[in-house]
């Protein structure tokens, strides 16, 4: 994935992530790392680098969730091939780096008081109403925890774009995870 598209994928993740905070959806237990509270707590901590240090155990704890609900060897939004998990990871010094150009996105990610995914990632310019459509016209199967999306031959921006709006078929405190298999 080129940077941009690395960049996308950070935000798709901090939106996604702070949405599913236990003070919003609670679809997990990360009890407001990426809120206000959370960057208060850190930034006492790692004055410099607290807000990535806040997405590092968001995402963790994120991942974890979402793992423990889909099929073995299935990619979610926290668990896309090695390679581009890889790159992702190569692309956080450079983040680290040049904190304080992301310091508008940690701002308003704090700001979302929602447990509507679909409206946080369109207020955030992050898919557009062609992924809210195809997300709003998943099902999932009770009490299937998951949702299998589309085949995909390679996971692009687009497949990672459906990736974060297919949680909208979770409820408050009803996490569905969505995901997709690779025929790579």
């Amino acid at each position: 994935m080129p940077p941009s598209d690395l960049d996308l994928l950070l935000r798709l993740r901090l939106v996604v992530a702070r949405v599913g905070e236990s003070d919003n959806a609670n679809w997990w237990a990360s009890d407001g790392v990426l809120s206000p509270t959370g960057q208060y707590a850190y930034d006492r901590i790692a004055p410099r680098t607290g807000p990535f240090a806040r997405a590092r155990v968001a995402f963790a704890v994120a991942q974890e969730r979402c793992a423990s609900q889909v099929p073995p060897g299935a990619l979610t939004l926290w668990t896309l091939p090695a390679d581009t998990e890889e790159a992702f990871d190569d692309r956080w010094s450079h983040w680290l780096d040049h904190v304080e150009d992301w310091a508008p996105t940690f701002a308003a990610v704090e700001a979302i008081n929602t447990s509507s995914i679909l409206t946080a990632l369109v207020e955030h310019g992050l898919i557009d109403g062609q992924h809210a459509d195809a997300a709003r016209a998943l099902t999932a199967a009770p009490p299937d925890p998951s949702v299998r999306l589309a085949e995909t031959a390679h996971i692009d921006v687009d497949a990672v774009r459906q990736l974060a709006a297919g949680f909208a078929c979770s409820q408050p405190a009803a996490l569905v995870v969505p995901y997709v298999r690779s025929n790579a």
